[in-house]
């Protein structure tokens, strides 16, 4: 077939996006199609049709294994013993700085700011942490960040 991409679009189309074609799946159109064309890049072509087709996007199943469920965090019973950690990231630089640490008490809602670098690993969040929050408050029995069950561990762990 010469190459062409409007020509591939019409096979295309034909053979995935017809009435009595079904919307098959990647490898189901590829055979479909090889029956009777080929050109070079077909799979790469084919595929990017395939991911691009709205009906598809939309009533295909995801293919993979459920999310798990939602924990609930635990009550706290005492100020600082649960805080949740996060970044904000991206600043304009800041007599250097440009991200800060928040740590956030959870039942008083009581946040502080620390100025951070982009480049800061556990061990200097630790660091920043016993300066600022295990001196001042003692140690926090739990503490939630969206960086992950690893980076908590590596954290609570230095």
């Amino acid at each position: 077939m010469p190459e062409g991409q409007e020509l591939c679009l019409q096979v295309l189309h034909a053979k995935h996006d017809h009435v009595l074609a079904g919307h098959f799946g990647q490898p189901k159109m590829l055979s479909l199609v090889r029956k009777d064309f080929f050109w070079p890049k077909l799979w790469k072509f084919m595929v990017d049709y395939v991911r691009s087709c709205n009906i598809c996007t939309r009533n295909k199943t995801k293919q993979h294994w459920p999310y798990g469920f939602l924990k609930q965090l635990p009550i706290p019973l005492q100020s600082w013993n649960s805080i949740l950690m996060d970044f904000i990231e991206q600043l304009p630089p800041s007599e250097g700085f440009t991200e800060i640490l928040v740590i956030i008490d959870r039942p008083t809602k009581q946040a502080v700011f620390i100025p951070t670098y982009r480049s800061i690993d556990a061990p200097r969040i630790a660091d920043l942490f016993v300066r600022h929050i295990f001196s001042k408050h003692g140690v926090s029995s739990y503490v939630t960040s969206d960086r992950g069950l690893e980076f908590v561990s590596r954290f609570l762990n230095r």
